[in-house]
């Protein structure tokens, strides 16, 4: 199977047997690749990292990040102020910000750079 679709399979919470517990998904080369693009909330450029998907629909739990299927770029401190990234996180200030749109804009992007491959049954 390729990135894509383990991670998927390990993603949806409605897949696993009553008492298994779910594995999240871990790729470094795929959060580097995120971590290279724009933020993609406010387009900053050269400050980003891999930003995960604050719901337990992907794995999140207390201390413990959701799966990598399930992150976009967002831009850390900068020098003026907090970036989008620990705004995300506390839950504040990124209004209009939509993670689900977040997600499949940054698999596309994976998919178009060759980073993420489709595999077909």
């Amino acid at each position: 199977m390729g990135i894509v679709s383990d991670a998927m399979a390990l993603t949806r919470a409605q897949d696993k047997a009553p008492g298994q517990k779910l594995s999240p998904f871990r790729s470094e080369k795929y959060r580097r690749f995120v971590a290279s693009l724009p933020c993609i909330y406010c387009g900053a450029e050269d400050r980003s990292q891999a930003a995960h998907a604050n719901s337990s629909l992907f794995g999140k739990g207390l201390g413990v990040k959701g799966t990598d299927a399930a992150i976009f770029p967002l831009c850390a401190y900068s020098p003026g102020g907090r970036g989008c990234h620990s705004q995300f996180d506390q839950g504040k200030g990124l209004k209009d910000f939509e993670p689900d749109a977040a997600i499949g804009l940054t698999i596309c992007k994976g998919i178009i750079h060759g980073v993420l491959k489709v595999v077909t049954a």
